[in-house]
């Protein structure tokens, strides 16, 4: 009797032991290793959508966040000490201050700044050794450009300068002022147009601005970021509306190929206000084959 209550223990716990086995291999499977795991309950092609989805487009800054001269030494990534002197400038966008935007600047031409953050009032304040000083550049990081100049490009017109100056003691020196705008917007009636069909470009009036310039990037390859402009430097068109079919300006727009449209807007005295964002990725309409 004895016995036979040992071997029935024995195997109540091989059985115990078996089953523990077997439950720790599931939730091993289960939830250590779930791609093992395709249970009939888990396999979902989610919610049917009916209605084609509007293409949302991030909201992000639509400028370059770092530019340098030809002199910077390409893929530095040396960093300036900071010292007792200052470089200042100031940064606005529209006209107004802008604060948190985070940036450096790129000096003599193989170093950068530390990074600082815009105050407030928009100014900057980069603490740097005494010294002489040129600007070949700048950083803008992103994360911040994009929180804080959201829809902005540069202005056209910025200039960060190549003039050498002197930080002394009680003597800042001055960075240069960024500048942000609204871009000029274009609108098409659609992506692909038949060969000989009429193309027009229209786009939103821009504020201070008496005159239209206009440029037109061709790409024999929709998907090469490599364009050429159809209109010399000099003999660009300008306009007084704020459409334009670009046929009669001149524009020979062939088969095949794909298109952007660039705008600049201009003041009475010719100075440019702003301009359509800079794509080296996207076109704005295509021609039939």
């Amino acid at each position: 009797m004895f016995r036979k209550f040992l071997y029935g223990l024995m195997f109540g716990a091989g059985f115990a032991v078996a089953v523990l086995a077997v439950f720790t291999g599931y939730m091993y499977l289960r939830f250590a290793i779930p791609f093992y795991w395709v249970g009939p309950e888990e396999v979902s092609s989610g919610d049917a959508v009916r209605e084609v989805p509007e293409i949302k487009v991030r909201q992000r800054f639509l400028g370059s966040t770092g530019v340098t001269s030809g002199d910077f030494e390409h893929g530095s990534d040396a960093v300036l000490t900071a010292g007792p002197g200052e470089i200042t400038g100031l940064a606005t966008a529209n006209g107004k201050p802008v604060a948190d935007l985070r940036l450096r600047l790129a000096l003599n031409g193989s170093v950068y700044s530390q990074w600082v953050v815009t105050d407030v009032r928009g100014e900057y304040r980069i603490s740097v050794p005494y010294g002489e000083y040129r600007i070949d550049g700048y950083d803008l990081d992103h994360e911040s450009a994009n929180r804080v100049l959201t829809g902005l490009i540069s202005h056209p017109g910025q200039y960060y300068g190549r003039a050498t100056f002197l930080v002394a003691e009680s003597e800042p020196g001055r960075g240069m002022s960024f500048r942000f705008v609204t871009p000029v917007t274009t609108h098409f009636d659609k992506r692909r147009f038949d060969a000989g069909e009429s193309v027009t470009v229209r786009w939103d009036a821009y504020p201070g601005a008496t005159q239209y310039r206009l440029q037109v990037a061709e790409r024999a390859d929709p998907d090469d970021w490599r364009s050429t402009y159809i209109f010399d430097f000099s003999d660009r068109p300008s306009v007084l509306d704020t459409e334009a079919e670009l046929r009669s300006l001149g524009a020979a727009l062939k088969p095949g190929y794909a298109y952007s449209v660039h705008v600049q807007a201009l003041d009475e005295n010719m100075r440019v206000l702003s301009e359509t964002p800079h794509s080296f990725r996207d076109t704005d309409f295509e021609i039939a084959k």
